[in-house]
């Protein structure tokens, strides 16, 4: 028998008892629906878990820490330019940079704010993925050259006006309508760590050494990107000149701890903070491995995504198991029909045996209606999988937001990876179920089954 007569009479079978041909490939259809829809949640939930993730912190970079005390390393290790280079060698490092902060009052006219200070490495800044909306990065040519985060041109305030009200605005919230309050490329701005800078009447002390500002210059203005929108990031240098400058100030206001200077603290005292952002997951991993071994201490959200993908391997094998009991009942289902066919067609088959038809051709038919069954019920399934997606991140995203709570994607995600997977599945099941009926009908006497009522 060739293919073409062998898909013919598996077609005609197929149809020749619709009801139960319907009935078995409805099975499959509520089989593979299942453990599509199944999976696809837990596709959903992982791409939402990263999605949150990257929000409170780049899964690509690891943040160091190393404080000193009162300007003593106690373990002997410093953060330093020598361990800055140390980490840019590590296997897919990008970037490493030390990060310095500190603190202090801008006023620009009648306008004043507070915000903190980060000092970065120039080259950083693309890397680390900290887009602009508007100017450029600094380059560290210009004293002083700073790029503001998002809302802080929002953030200033007349401290005068007491009718003053404070503007919120989320990503979710749709197009940002707020009006910066200062013009941070052409309105003069000016920087001091005296928290009382810019501030009228406030009482004289004879003890309080003036503090004189700094005139920043605007290099550009980052767009919302959720970890610098409150920072004002300048270079290293000028962001350590400043803080010594403070730390001097504040020991002879307060009589803490001397200011150490910028070039001490670069060479022997080091740095508190660092950043090394990497190429890839597997390099963050592999990095902070090494970072803790060299005596640091560090941390990277990718550890959080490992832990909680963890968790969610563990949902999503209890969901793929939910979808995996209704597929192996339609695969019964499967069976139990090939089973009666061979009854009900127990003279057919002998009659196949006595006009020349090979054992082979006889289980090529009973496995490609198997097959065919699996096939249709793999089609239908992932089309109505499809409709319960979209259903399910309507209704989902709805009574997410109803809640006041965000979600990053859909909640049922569908690749086509999946769907392919759906139908290639099925049609193996049913394969697989029609394997023992095939070749039980291969085993039928041609003579008996000619006899057979």
């Amino acid at each position: 028998m060739s293919n073409r007569d062998v898909f013919v009479m598996a077609i005609r079978n197929l149809f020749k008892r619709k009801l139960r041909s319907f009935l078995t490939i409805f099975g499959v259809i509520v089989g593979a629906c299942s453990i599509v829809v199944m999976i696809s949640l837990s596709i959903g939930m992982n791409r939402n878990l990263i999605d949150s993730l990257s929000r409170m912190g780049d899964l690509l970079t690891v943040n160091i820490y190393h404080y000193d005390y009162g300007n003593q390393q106690q373990d002997g290790l410093k953060l330093n330019d020598d361990a800055i280079e140390s980490f840019s060698r590590l296997p897919g490092v990008l970037i490493a940079t030390p990060l310095v902060e500190t603190w202090g009052t801008a006023i620009s006219g009648k306008m004043r704010t507070t915000f903190s200070i980060r000092g970065l490495y120039p080259e950083a800044l693309p890397l680390l993925g900290y887009a602009l909306k508007e100017g450029t990065y600094f380059t560290g040519e210009q004293k002083y050259e700073v790029v503001y985060g998002y809302n802080v041109p929002f953030d200033f305030y007349n401290p005068n006006d007491r009718n003053r009200t404070w503007e919120w605005w989320y990503p979710g919230d749709g197009e940002d309508t707020r009006v910066p309050k200062v013009d941070i490329f052409n309105d003069k701005i000016q920087f001091s760590y005296d928290w009382s800078f810019g501030e009228r009447n406030v009482i004289p002390d004879p003890n309080r050494k003036a503090v004189k500002p700094y005139d920043f210059i605007t290099a550009g203005w980052f767009e919302y990107n959720g970890s610098m929108d409150y920072y004002v990031v300048m270079t290293i240098d000028d962001a350590l000149e400043i803080k010594a400058a403070q730390e001097a100030w504040q020991g002879e206001q307060w009589t803490q701890p001397g200011g150490t200077g910028a070039k001490n603290r670069r060479s022997n005292v080091g740095y508190n903070n660092a950043i090394v952002k990497f190429s890839d997951i597997n390099a963050v991993e592999i990095g902070l491995y090494e970072i803790r071994a060299m005596g640091y201490e560090a941390y990277g959200m990718v550890e959080s995504l490992v832990a909680m993908q963890d968790l969610m391997m563990s949902i999503q094998m209890l969901l793929a198991a939910v979808g995996g009991v209704a597929l192996f009942v339609s695969a019964i289902g499967i069976a139990n029909t090939m089973v009666m066919s061979i009854y009900e067609r127990t003279k057919e088959i002998g009659v196949m045996k006595v006009i020349g038809a090979t054992l082979r051709d006889i289980r090529r038919l009973f496995l490609l209606e198997a097959a065919l069954i699996g096939f249709f019920g793999g089609i239908f399934g992932i089309g109505i999988s499809y409709i319960v997606s979209v259903v399910i991140n309507k209704v989902g995203i709805g009574f997410i937001d109803s809640m006041g709570m965000t979600t990053g994607s859909d909640i049922s995600v569908i690749p086509i990876w999946l769907a392919l997977a759906g139908i290639v599945g099925a049609m193996l099941m049913g394969t697989l179920s029609g394997f023992f009926p095939a070749l039980r009908a291969t085993r039928l006497s041609a003579l008996a089954a000619i006899r057979a009522e």
